[in-house]
Order: C-alpha cells, then sequence, then structure tokens
C-alpha cells in the first residue's frame, strides 16, 4: 500500500509538469492536441473539449500532454511559427510548474508540523578521528556519551568542559552501545597551559524526543518560499561543487523512477512515527530536481528548447528542421540510454532492500 501511495505522487508530479505545459499553451492560445492520464497504449478517450482530446491510457503512471513539439521532442512547424516569446513561456511553463508546487508543498510542511529534537539523553559519535586517544580506547561511531569522569552530561558542550576538569591522564567514560552500558579509559595526558585536552570525536546531541512545531500567518509561506529558492540554487550549482571536490562523488548517485519512488516509499513509512513532514519535504524536493534537471541544456527536454531558441534569437533565423530533428533525436536517444541504465542500478542496488535474490 505504501509503495501504491509513493506510485502515485511521483505520477502526480510528472502529471503537474505536463499541466504546467497545458496551462500555459492554454492561456497563450497554443493548441493542445491531447492531455492523457498515465502512458499509451490509449484505453479510452474520456470526451474532447477545447480542440483538446482527454484520454485515459494503459499505464498507469504520470501523464503527458501533447503539444504542437511533434515526435521525441522535436517542435513541429505550427509551433515554430509562434513568437518566441510564447514558445519561451511554454517551454518554462513545466519547471515552473514543478517549482511552485514544491514552495507549496514547503509551506504546507511548516504549516502541518515540524519535528523539533527535545530534551538530551548523552552526546552521539558521529565520527572518530583514526589515532586519536578515542579510537585507540575503541569508542566506535554511535556511540551515546552519558558521562565523563563521573560527571553526568547535561548538554553537548558539556562534554569538553568535562574532559578539561577531569584530573586523571585516563579519562573514564560511561557510554551506550547498542542499548548496552560501556565503560571505557580514554588516554588524554594533560595538556599544556592554554592547550585543550581533545579525544578525536565529533559530537551531537541525542534528543529525548521529538515535538511538532507548527507556524501560522505568512510565516510557512515565506519560510517555503525561501527553502525553494535555495533549493533551487543548491540543486543548480551540485554540479559545479563535484567538480570542485566541495562534495564527495560518492556520496552523489543518479536515480530513476525505481529509485525515487523506493526513497519516498521510506519516507512514506515515517508518517505514522514523524508525521507528514519527511514526505513533504521529500516530495518537494523531488519536485526541484524535476524542475533543474528539465532546464538542462539537453535536447529533447524543456531546456534544450530553450536552448534552441535562444540560438534562434542570435542567429536571427532557425535551425534548419532537419538539422532540429536530428539534434533532439540525438537527444532523446540519450536520455533513453541513460535511462536505461539508471533504471537498471536503481533495481541492481535496491534488490537487497525489496527481498529480490
Amino acid at each position: 500500500m505504501i509503495f501504491l501511495m509513493a506510485l502515485a505522487i511521483m505520477s502526480g508530479l510528472i502529471l503537474a509538469h505536463e499541466m504546467g505545459h497545458f496551462l500555459a499553451a492554454k492561456a497563450v492560445g497554443v493548441p493542445v492536441e491531447e492531455v492523457g492520464l498515465g502512458y499509451p497504449p490509449r484505453l479510452v478517450v474520456l470526451g474532447e473539449w477545447g480542440g483538446t482530446r482527454y484520454t485515459l491510457n494503459a499505464i498507469p503512471f504520470g501523464g503527458f500532454v501533447r503539444l504542437p513539439f511533434g515526435r521525441e521532442g522535436q517542435i513541429s512547424e505550427e509551433f515554430a511559427r509562434q513568437p518566441k516569446g510564447v514558445r519561451l513561456l511554454v517551454f518554462l511553463a513545466g519547471p515552473v510548474m514543478n517549482f511552485l508546487l514544491a514552495v507549496v508543498l514547503f509551506s504546507l510542511s511548516f504549516q502541518l508540523g515540524v519535528p523539533v529534537p527535545v530534551g538530551f539523553s548523552g552526546a552521539e559519535v558521529v565520527e572518530v578521528s583514526p589515532g586519536w586517544p578515542a579510537e585507540r580506547a575503541g569508542v566506535k561511531v554511535g556511540d551515546v556519551i552519558l558521562e565523563v569522569c563521573g560527571e553526568v552530561l547535561e548538554d553537548v558542550g558539556g562534554l569538553r568542559g568535562a574532559i578539561e576538569r577531569c584530573a586523571e591522564e585516563e579519562i573514564p567514560v560511561r557510554l551506550e552501545r547498542d542499548g548496552k552500558v560501556v565503560r571505557l579509559c580514554v588516554s588524554v595526558p594533560r595538556s599544556l597551559p592554554g592547550e585543550e585536552r581533545l579525544m578525536g570525536i565529533v559530537v551531537r546531541a541525542r534528543p529525548t524526543g521529538t515535538e511538532m512545531r507548527r507556524y501560522s500567518g505568512w510565516e510557512p509561506y515565506v519560510m517555503g518560499l525561501l527553502l525553494g529558492l535555495r533549493g533551487v540554487v543548491v540543486v543548480a550549482a551540485l554540479p559545479l561543487l563535484l567538480l570542485w571536490g566541495r562534495v564527495p562523488g560518492q556520496e552523489i548517485r543518479l536515480s530513476g523512477p525505481v529509485g525515487v519512488v523506493l526513497v519516498m516509499e521510506e519516507a512514506a513509512a515515517q508518517v505514522t512515527h514523524l508525521g507528514w513532514f519527511p514526505l513533504l519535504q521529500l516530495t518537494a524536493l523531488i519536485n526541484l530536481g524535476l524542475a533543474v534537471g528539465n532546464l538542462l541544456p539537453i535536447p529533447a527536454l524543456d531546456g534544450g528548447h530553450i536552448l534552441l531558441l535562444v540560438l534562434e534569437a542570435i542567429r536571427g533565423r532557425r535551425l534548419s528542421p532537419g538539422v532540429e530533428r536530428r539534434v533532439h533525436l540525438v537527444g532523446f536517444a540519450l536520455l533513453i540510454v541513460l535511462m536505461g541504465w539508471v533504471t537498471y542500478s536503481d533495481v541492481v542496488s535496491e534488490m537487497p532492500q525489496i527481498g529480490w535474490p
């Protein structure tokens, strides 16, 4: 059931993108041939209004809007005759719709409640420096430090003070590991005056629980808009951060529909414990990814169409239909290959989690 809900949400995001193109096209008088729920083959024609055919299709995932783009993303001669501003508006409308939906979801998550940690139950170790006293004593990532030199910690900031106040060279530490209490002695010699005694660990506060904090008035909408804008900047800058080494490459992996739906399934499973916040935030972030990804200057994507439109404006004339067709066909083929590779990677990496051999 949770998987079906995640699949339905992902379909809704794709349909929202297509509806952005649809609404923009209708607003500027560009004809829309078909609006389909799901992907072909077509099951039934639901009706025809305003020159647009509305259909129900066999593959129950997402949907499409058949604008006068022709096949494989190439634009038709009819659409090419539209003013450049009109075409730009239609191309941008899909990504803009995803961005607006992300802002709405962010805002809604702040309205419904944000889980905020409360209380303090110890200093959780998140990093242990190799060769430092803590590692030599056997401290591991995930351990929760409860007491140092007989002094019970009341907050994370108290850890350093407790170490400094301890007169022993071998500092006794009481910690929790996998639900069990463990006692260790960390050898931290008394330093010279003015220097700190360091164990070589990074810690964070482990809360005793969480409470929901709800926002009202204009605050959630302002926060949602700011978070949406910040998310666009981060997603757009990610390739540059990878090139500059600011983000480790091993921490980034492309995900296709299979990987995204499985991640959304995990977020949906947390609704009973953490409320709607994780699912709404994740859905909003996926929307931002769709918005930025579709604006990449790759043929057959919205960004590819915009790139050709810019070239047309610079050259003063459009590329020949034959050249444009070949560009979009190559881009479309590359996208199909990329999606196939990403989907294969998703299936292989997720097999153990979904119980496949």
